[in-house]
């Protein structure tokens, strides 16, 4: 009951003190009469069992209170006379330690005795007063629901029995005195009493309504591992799910047998509700990515909660809306699905002497650290029952993923049982080594690939010094040992990360700590794990790329993060430029040196070769780029980057990731007949102009797992070519009517003008929805009076693409102290309450949109109207209702 009722219909449906009924006080000689249910329980066998039992009922030790009660007078008397009640409610002598541990605690009207949501586990008895629990709506004083609390009463059974956080406020009516049993104190007495947990189980079972028994059979509580289907493709949509924790994966397959990954789901999120409401089979295989816990239940479940309860109805329609806002935006394209960020994240050291835990503390200003120090007196021990140590550590990660928003758990330097548990319910694995260490993979990492049932990404990640002198040069050999890692990260680290850990924990807690800036690599891997990277794309337009330099040194100066950059033809130059050198002053300099070569007539006289394939022979321009990149590797670039050029031997496009950063350049910016293909070492295909099939491809960056894109596209200012000649066309009467000022002047395009038109014959369509692509800043410079060979007007293309970039930020409101998010054109999700508060005439669209969306799924609910108890909120109440509890919930 505890996690496929309770928890569910708190966290996930919303409902909270409906579930349980106004308290009694309690009867002693009923609790007589029910104790002959339960075996003996004096039986050492039953003792062993509730003893054992214990460490899944606390899988966390609470903080002690730091009130000490001094008492004397009364208020020593009414604490020994509720320790004396307490003793015959609990049928043990235990007077004592209640006394002498025990709170007596007076509380004035209005104060708060618990915050809701807390996971402190009090045990409170009603002394004097009253008390109210309560749930309040957030940023307001109106309750939502109301339980009553009188002298006599014990409040807090559910969260201390079961381990689970408490869900409402605890509020002094009027002047109140509890005496309060802590956490630990309710520890000690049940390990040598286990009677009391009988007892006091049996007082908790009179306060449950029937409602929430009835649902107790309808809620199915499951857990898969990892690797393990919950359902199967074309399978029956009878089930909907509810993800306690974890992650599942969606994943679609065609006829060729090609998948593709629709969505990943977390915590609380429903799973199948759409397809289950309109009776369709499953699109796709739902595949446990780490070990999940899931509350299983069928659509007409639904039907039953309305009648008790309209609200639930709302929280589906809240989730719909959302649901369909989603799949109705651009950013729904299922090539690049939207995938929510890592929960749980395993550090695994790839050397005993890698700084793991300092490290992991440089990221804690942006993620919440755990490890195996201040979590060993919570881990299952080696003699605990199997069972109850499965239950335990799913219990312990459900609290840490509801209090956190991303946990790292650091692994030992052997393959441990903490190791292996923190590998299974890890959402994201990432291997952490040094750069002048080994780079052959240790014995960890290979065990840990031997596990058959291992689903999760793993990360390079390759700690470098603060202040690096000579760029890494052999991130290829960490690469080619290891096939299992999908991406890899340089991150440097101060000086202090390589201490001592005790030297390090003392820098951490000194003044002189310097926190990971917004612009570093620590603040860098912690975007890629919240899904919150920005991204570079650059894409290609000749002399005309040189305004987006100017736009880099703007993005630069206002402090916006760049965690990924890609190109095309010269944005590929250019984005290889900024990752190599991460300095817009440095940027300037080798641009600026390429264009001068560039503009030289002599350096083209120099290239020219006979034109059966191309007019030049492409040795300038290699020689050129090796000069500014020399052999630097994509895979030693600090900053992840890539670009793109298309594959004329096999008709698609191709993006470079790895290999030398001059080859990559040069196969992206080979326009035909100016310049021949270059050849693919690996395969001896063909590689030409990548924007032949994408000119700015910012599709590419999102797929790469990019969540904001900054666009600067120099193509946009195209002009189209219009003049009409005759049927036929003769060179000499093209030159004599150039030279020959008089007579009527042929409008006749040029090679290099039909050549850049050429580049958005494929790519008209991915330009023209740019502008209004979600998540994306798009960067327009007005550049259409500069030609795609005018490099020697490089200095003025560049101020202009600055003052361009520069107007945009501040037109945005972006400010050094606002956030980076103002850039993009992010829509938040309507859902149902926001259409009740902030509907106008400008969201009529988005209105008709949901009806039409939702018109299908909600007729086929064909739901009975509910029997509305006296003094249920109406419609309107119940949107706003939920609209001011989407926090709580």
């Amino acid at each position: 009951m505890q996690h496929a009722v309770y928890r569910t219909l708190c966290d996930s449906f919303g409902l909270n003190l409906d579930l349980l009924i106004k308290t009694r006080e309690i009867d002693f000689k009923q609790l007589d009469d029910q104790e002959n249910l339960f075996s003996s329980p004096g039986s050492k066998q039953n003792d062993d069992a509730i003893i054992q039992s214990i460490s899944l009922i606390h899988p966390q030790k609470a903080p002690e209170w730091e009130e000490k009660d001094n008492l004397e007078g009364p208020d020593l008397e009414s604490k020994i006379e509720c320790a004396e009640k307490l003793c015959k409610i609990f049928k043990e002598d235990i007077r004592d330690q209640l006394l002498k541990e025990g709170l007596f605690i007076k509380f004035e009207p209005g104060q708060i005795i618990e915050e809701g949501r807390s996971n402190e586990g009090r045990l409170y008895f009603i002394h004097k007063g009253t008390a109210l629990a309560e749930l309040k709506l957030s940023n307001t004083t109106q309750k939502l629901h109301e339980l009553v609390y009188t002298p006599g009463q014990l409040c807090g059974l559910f969260p201390i029995l079961s381990g689970t956080r408490s869900y409402y406020h605890l509020i002094a009516d009027d002047h109140v005195a509890v005496f309060v049993i802590s956490q630990t104190l309710f520890r000690k007495i049940s390990v040598k009493h286990p009677s009391v947990l009988q007892t006091l189980a049996l007082i908790l079972l009179g306060t449950l309504s029937p409602f929430l028994k009835n649902l107790n059979f309808g809620l199915v509580w499951e857990n898969y591992d990892v690797g393990n289907d919950l359902y199967r493709q074309g399978s029956k949509s009878d089930k909907i799910f509810i993800i306690q924790h974890g992650r599942l994966r969606l994943i679609f397959e065609n006829n060729l047998g090609k998948k593709r990954v629709l969505g990943e789901f977390t915590r609380n999120d429903f799973v199948g509700i759409e397809e289950s409401f309109e009776r369709k089979t499953r699109s796709g295989t739902l595949t446990a990515v780490r070990a999940t816990e899931v509350v299983v239940f069928c659509p007409s479940l639904l039907n039953f909660l309305q009648m008790f309860c309209p609200l639930v109805m709302v929280k589906i329609a809240h989730f719909l809306s959302k649901k369909i806002r989603t799949l109705s935006s651009n950013q729904s394209d299922p090539q690049y699905p939207e995938i929510s960020s890592y929960s749980t994240v395993a550090l695994v050291p790839a050397s005993s002497n890698v700084p793991l835990k300092n490290f992991a503390h440089e990221l804690n200003s942006a993620l919440n650290l755990i490890s195996m120090d201040n979590l060993e007196s919570a881990y299952p021990s080696s003699n605990t029952n199997p069972l109850i140590s499965r239950l335990r550590y799913l219990e312990l990660i459900t609290h840490l993923e509801a209090d956190n928003f991303v946990i790292l758990w650091v692994c030992d330097n052997e393959f441990s049982e903490w190791t292996r548990q923190s590998i299974l319910h890890a959402d994201l694995i990432l291997i952490v080594g040094k750069i002048d260490e080994n780079s052959s993979p240790n014995q960890l990492e290979i065990r840990i690939n031997q596990m058959s049932d291992l689903c999760a990404p793993q990360h390079l990640i390759i700690l470098h010094r603060e202040n690096l002198y000579k760029p890494p040069d052999n991130t290829a050999s960490w690469l080619c040992d290891r096939g299992w890692i999908s991406e890899y990260y340089h991150i440097r680290c101060p000086s202090q990360v390589y201490r001592k850990e005790s030297n390090y924990m003392q820098y951490l807690n000194s003044p002189n700590y310097r926190s990971p800036s917004t612009t570093s690599d620590l603040s860098r891997l912690a975007r890629r794990i919240t899904n919150t990277m920005i991204g570079l794309v650059l894409g290609g337009g000749g002399a005309r790329g040189y305004a987006q330099i100017g736009a880099i040194r703007a993005l630069e100066e206002a402090g916006i993060p760049i965690d990924m950059v890609g190109g095309c033809s010269i944005g590929a130059f250019v984005g290889g430029l900024y990752a190599t050198y991460q300095d817009s002053t440095y940027v300037v300099r080798r641009g600026s040196k390429f264009a001068e070569d560039a503009k030289s007539i002599f350096n083209y006289l120099l290239d020219l070769t006979l034109p059966l394939i191309s007019f030049f022979t492409g040795y300038s321009l290699n020689i050129r780029l090796i000069s500014v990149f020399k052999n630097r590797q994509i895979e030693d670039l600090l900053i992840p980057y890539f670009c793109i050029s298309t594959d004329v031997s096999s008709c698609q496009l191709k993006v470079h990731t790895c290999g030398p950063i001059w080859r990559a350049c040069r196969a992206s910016m080979t326009l035909l007949n100016l310049l021949p293909p270059i050849c693919d070492p690996k395969n001896s295909h063909l590689l030409i102009d990548g924007g032949y099939l994408n000119v700015l491809p910012y599709d590419v960056m999102f797929r790469k797992g990019a969540r904001y894109v900054v666009a600067v596209d120099v193509s946009r200012n195209y002009d189209y070519l219009l003049g009409d000649y005759g049927d036929e066309l003769s060179g000499w009467r093209v030159l004599w009517n150039r030279i020959f000022p008089f007579g009527k002047k042929l409008i006749i395009p040029s090679l290099s003008e039909i050549q850049e038109n050429l580049v958005f014959i494929s790519c008209i369509k991915s330009l023209n929805e740019a502008p209004l692509t979600k998540n994306m800043l798009h960067l327009c410079p007005p550049i259409k009076g500069y030609h795609v060979l005018s490099f020697h007007q490089y200095k003025e293309i560049e101020q202009l693409g600055y003052e361009y970039t520069e107007k945009m930020i501040k037109d945005l409101g972006y400010t050094e102290n606002s956030c980076y998010k103002v850039l993009f054109n992010e829509r938040t999700s309507y859902d149902v309450c926001d259409l009740n508060r902030c509907y106008s005439e400008s969201d009529d669209d988005l209105f008709k949109l949901i009806n039409r969306k939702s018109k299908t799924i909600l007729e086929n609910l064909a739901l009975p109207s509910p029997t509305l108890k006296p003094g249920t909120p109406t419609s309107d109440e119940s949107f706003r209702i939920v609209e001011k509890t989407e926090e709580l919930s």
